[in-house]
């Protein structure tokens, strides 16, 4: 699907390098997007601070949300395969492990 003219376009270049793979994170305010960069496409990951004390961010990381891949430079938005939601799915609870993050993504699912 190409995609002309979206926020997304505008809004992503000035926060994220499709050239430098992995996570980054970006906050603002209370919410958060964490972008996930691979062979210069981009997933958004939308997270949130919690009020509450058994997490330290809630994701949305079930396959359900990580089902848009961008391009950026090609500017098409592809559906991502169950298979690579799944993978990424467990990258990002690696990533947030090794910051020492509690989550509440249902993993797997």
């Amino acid at each position: 699907m190409i995609i002309n003219g979206s926020w997304f376009w505008g809004n992503t270049k000035r926060h994220i390098d499709p050239n430098i793979p992995g996570f980054h994170w970006r906050d603002h305010g209370r919410g958060a997007i964490i972008y996930f960069v691979e062979n210069q496409s981009i997933l958004n990951i939308y997270a949130e601070m919690p009020g509450v004390k058994e997490y330290d961010v809630l994701v949305f990381g079930e396959t359900e949300h990580l089902n848009k891949r961008y391009y950026p430079i090609e500017r098409r938005i592809e559906i991502m395969p169950l298979d690579d939601r799944l993978r990424i799915q467990e990258l990002l609870v690696q990533w947030l492990a090794s910051r020492g993050m509690r989550h509440d993504i249902n993993v797997g699912k």
